[in-house]
């Protein structure tokens, strides 16, 4: 089986559930903006970013990113290690081919910092406005969107590979992570004017884009020349890279906030509605939908046998490959608002989990539902 990392009736989340998320993006869109225009209204929030290496989890949330041993859920390290009021850190860390950790802030800077003792080596700090999504990181180099509508091209000591920045003619935010495509030398960027971006990985000139009709923040599925993203439209799409139209559309109950993992010629995604999906690909037909407890922003986890999904709801629900559920949905987290946004990584036989609005910040999770060693509550 590869993976590429990353008949139903019609039904309907209660309006207060999806009013919740709503106004949470809400929240977080008119901070963006905001903070644009140089204001400072309201203070950063996001859910928590996970990275796993080896038997390392690097977990960025609110103002420090842990190293936690995998092994029995103990802290290695944090940066920085004094939480500092002026930093604050969302976005999934990414690993460098020269083993640095990148780690994308609030504050408007990209840090690049040693795994092993979770201290700075290198920082930039000429974006505009904050990075919401995480970096892409290659064998060329780190790509990183902003929400100043840029798309900064680095080296591994931070430096710029490009004679400037890849900017959005409207300027408007970018809050997806790119993707590239083997052979290709080009990368694949959604924007939030309605865009997706097709641009070359060396200059960051811009070789074509695809009207998508509405924003997306996702970040694309690509398998086989075609390259599959949700939008705000409430749809899926599927972008033929060769010819660069969408050649199939799939209507979704709710906007697709989040990416969609693809195995085995499927694809599974969800919705902010609550919907889960699998669909055939490239058709885009309906395999199965099914009704979940709340919004699901996140891509699903894929497995040899099973697929994670996660909602707002702070519910995570296992289904076979087949979109059958294998067991009651798994609660998480002390409190009655923990809430789970971010994906269920894979860890071994172990499913990672971060949970938030909860003291409890990562979960490990077997295939049984038992816990390999007891939550991670940061030390204070």
């Amino acid at each position: 089986m590869t993976f590429l990392f990353g008949a139903s009736k019609r039904f309907s989340l209660p309006t207060m559930k999806i009013k919740s998320l709503l106004a949470f993006l809400a929240l977080l869109v008119i901070t963006n903006l905001l903070t644009a225009c140089g204001g400072n209204a309201y203070a950063a929030t996001s859910w928590p970013g996970l990275t796993v290496s080896n038997d390392v989890a690097y977990l960025a949330y609110n103002q420090q990113v842990y190293a936690v041993d995998l092994t029995n859920g103990s802290e290695l390290g944090r940066y920085p290690q004094k939480a500092d009021r002026n930093k604050t850190f969302y976005a999934a860390p990414a690993l460098t081919p020269t083993g640095d950790l990148i780690v994308a802030g609030y504050d408007k800077v990209l840090y690049s910092l040693d795994p092993a003792t979770m201290t700075e080596k290198f920082t930039f700090a000429q974006a505009h406005n904050r990075y919401i999504a995480s970096p892409l990181v290659t064998a060329e180099g780190i790509f990183a969107p902003n929400a100043d509508g840029s798309l900064y091209a680095l080296d591994f000591e931070l430096k710029p590979l490009w004679s400037q920045p890849f900017q959005v003619p409207t300027r408007q935010a970018l809050w997806a992570t790119p993707v590239t495509q083997p052979g290709c030398h080009c990368l694949y960027l959604p924007a939030m004017d309605k865009f997706l971006y097709v641009l070359d990985i060396q200059t960051g000139e811009e070789r074509g884009k695809v009207a998508l009709g509405a924003a997306s923040v996702g970040t694309p599925a690509i398998a086989d020349g075609i390259l599959y993203l949700g939008t705000f439209n409430r749809e899926m799409l599927a972008i033929d890279l060769t010819t660069r139209q969408i050649i199939h559309r799939y209507p979704t109950d709710g906007m697709v906030w989040g990416g969609a993992a693809l195995a085995d010629g499927r694809l599974y995604f969800g919705d902010i509605e609550g919907a889960f999906y699998i669909l055939e690909t490239p058709t885009l037909t309906e395999v199965k939908k099914t009704a979940t407890d709340g919004a699901i922003v996140a891509p699903p986890l894929v497995t040899a046998n099973a697929v994670y999904v996660t909602t707002e709801s702070g519910s995570l629900y296992t289904f076979d490959l087949n979109g059958v559920e294998r067991r009651p949905p798994q609660k998480f987290g002390s409190k009655e608002t923990t809430k789970l946004y971010a994906p269920p990584i894979l860890y071994g036989d172990f499913i990672l989990l971060t949970p938030m609005d909860t003291d409890e910040l990562l979960y490990a999770v077997g295939a049984d539902g038992n816990q390999l060693w007891p939550p991670f509550i940061p030390e204070q």
